[in-house]
């Protein structure tokens, strides 16, 4: 009953990657000027130095056109980032600091928030 199950979903996956390939436009050919795509693409190429002041058109749709959608997945990169390195950081932890705040241990110069917040930073 399994192998029917791989065989089939199998069958399935083969019959739509057939499909997607004969139905795909050949490389390089935009859709139809009846949608819309191909008017906004002469737009842009045609008016992007003027408008923008970059001489490469992708630069211009990437930090001009698009500026804060690019912006806003720096920013997410950026705490994906900091959160992995936060994960995978060696943390030093001093336990007389602890013990001396709570009254376990001998008795700080400095105030008990002060001697576990240096920990930390």
């Amino acid at each position: 009953m399994r192998t029917i199950a791989i065989a089939l979903s199998l069958g399935v996956f083969i019959v739509f990657l057939v499909a997607a390939a004969f139905l795909m436009r050949p490389f390089g050919y935009p859709t139809p000027p009846a949608e819309g795509y191909v008017m906004m693409d002469d737009y842009i190429i045609e008016n992007a130095q003027p408008e923008t002041g970059a001489n490469n058109v992708v630069t211009a749709v990437l930090f001009d056109y698009r500026g804060f959608d690019t912006l806003g997945e720096v920013i997410i990169l950026f705490a994906a980032v900091t959160g992995v390195g936060m994960l995978f950081r060696r943390q030093s932890f001093d336990r007389s600091a602890v013990k001396r705040e709570e009254g376990l241990g001998e008795p700080s110069a400095s105030p008990p928030v002060s001697a576990r917040g240096a920990n930390y930073v």
